[in-house]
Parts: C-alpha cells; structure tokens; sequence
C-alpha cells in the first residue's frame, strides 16, 4: 500500500508540474507568448554616404498558437548605445498583426545623416501590453555609419597633348586628353566599394569624347577610428584616364572641360566634378 501511494503522489506531482508549464497532450507543441525577432535589422545601403537615406528590414515573430493584434514597435536613434530607449524617436509607436505562430516584414527609413557612426534600436512592446514569457529578446541594436564620399579630379591636372608632334602641334594633329578621378572616402567608411563614375569631355559645348563609363575604385585608403593606427600613412591612388581626341581643325586656344558624374547619393560634393584644360595651336599650324 506504501509502494502504491507513492506512485499516486508521483503521478498527481507530474500532473501538477504539466499544468504549470501549460503542456498540452502528447503530441501537441508546447506553445508560448513570446514576441521577438525572426530576422534582425537588414540595411540598404549596408554603408551610405552622407546623401544617402538607409532602409531598414527586419521581422517580428509570435511564438503563440494565437493571433496578436496590434503588436507595437519604436525606433530610437541611440544618444546612449547602452540604453535602447534613449535618444531620439525615428520611428514613433507603430503597431502590425502577426498570425498564430507567424513572422511578419516591417521596414523603415533612416535619412540621411552627417559624417559618423549612429547607434538605432528597435523595441518591441516596450510598454510591455502582452503577457510575455520572455521580454529580454525585445530589443535589435545595430550601428549605422554615414560617410563622406567625394567623386573629384586628383592630380596632376588635366591636360590635353599633341603626342605625336608636341613641340610644334599642328591643327591637323589628333589629340589626346589626360586626367585622373579620384574617389575619396572618409575615415567612417569601414569597406568603401568602387563607384561607377561617368565622364565626357565638350569642345564649345559638344562632346568630343565619351561619355564613358568606369568603375573607380576607392583612392584614398584611412584609418578606421575603431581600430588601431595603420604603421603608414594614407595612401592617394587616383584612376588615371587617357582618351583621344579629334584635331582641332583650326589655330588658336581650346578650352575643354572634363565632366564627372555618377549615381545620385554616392557624391557628396558635385562642385569639384567639373575641369578645364586650355590647348593652343600656334597660328599658321
């Protein structure tokens, strides 16, 4: 009779411990209310350059075996990065529905921002609305660096040759102009990535060459504030170009200007994208 209370015991203690739990029937998952995130923030650009805005996507998921409505979600830009709630509100209280064990996409806008590195966080149900099991997996960090990236004309400056008669340039002599582009990043920029860069050069306003397409690749290679000092200083490598060009056709001063572009937002000056080169054929050449 000992034996067999001892197992009743047993059995009513293991009864007890699968109602607390909130287990349910052989076969059944164990379910749970937690908020949190199935994808952690995603930003695109990865790396912007001060005239560049970033979007931001992540997820959030519900563990529940019941819909949530009106999950809410905030986004801080960080004063402190150690408190996720400090700051300035980037996103105020925002709220979306997530299904019975569901993931639901979000995204938002960062603008864009001066030179340097930003801590963000995302909290999840701050206010903590919802009886969750678990509130410490509420909150994404992550860091966003805005960098300084100026698309510019490096040294020496253009110049435009007569290469086969340079002493004495003829108005029938072809000509070739040479220049160099130069893609300069600041010291936030932590993988700075080549950027397409379109040039042409005008003769009285026609183009006379180009416009060509190249892909520059970063000139000027800096430290990264977090880590320790490079054992040598910078180093400037612009992408030299060397292209041809029509005969003058006729004696006198050329003046031509080189122009710089490339894609909106991966230049932070525009006003160093424009160059001049003055050739002269003697009169009577």
């Amino acid at each position: 009779m000992r034996v067999l209370s001892a197992v009743v015991a047993v059995s009513v203690l293991a009864v007890v411990a699968l109602a607390l739990t909130g287990c349910v029937s052989p076969g059944q998952p164990y379910t749970y209310l937690d908020i949190k995130f199935s994808v952690l923030p995603v930003l695109t650009p990865a790396q912007p350059t001060t005239n560049q805005s970033v979007s931001v996507a992540f997820a959030i998921q519900n563990t529940w075996n019941q819909d949530l409505l009106g999950v809410p979600y905030v986004v801080y830009q960080n004063s402190d990065p150690l408190v996720p709630t400090s700051g300035t509100v980037v996103v105020p209280t925002t709220t979306v529905d997530i299904p019975a064990f569901g993931s639901v996409p979000v995204t938002f806008t960062i603008p864009a921002q001066a030179a340097g590195n930003y801590t963000y966080s995302v909290v999840l149900d701050q206010a903590q609305l919802f009886a969750e099991r678990d509130f410490t997996d509420n909150t994404a960090t992550f860091n966003v660096t805005f960098a300084d990236q100026d698309i510019s004309f490096g040294t020496p400056a253009p110049v435009i040759n007569d290469l086969s008669n340079p002493s004495n340039p003829l108005h029938t002599d072809p000509l070739s102009v040479t220049f160099y582009i130069q893609n300069t990043v600041n010291f936030a920029q932590t993988a700075p990535q080549p950027v397409p860069v379109t040039w042409q050069v005008q003769l009285n306003g026609v183009v006379v060459a180009g416009p060509t397409t190249l892909s520059v690749p970063p000139s000027t290679t800096t430290p990264n504030p977090a880590l320790p000092p490079p054992a040598v200083p910078p180093v400037v490598t612009p992408t030299p170009v060397t292209w041809a060009l029509p005969a003058t056709g006729s004696a006198g001063g050329f003046t031509y200007v080189i122009i710089l572009s490339c894609p909106t937002g991966l230049d932070s000056n525009a006003n160093d994208n424009i160059s001049e080169a003055v050739f002269v054929i003697p009169a009577g050449n």
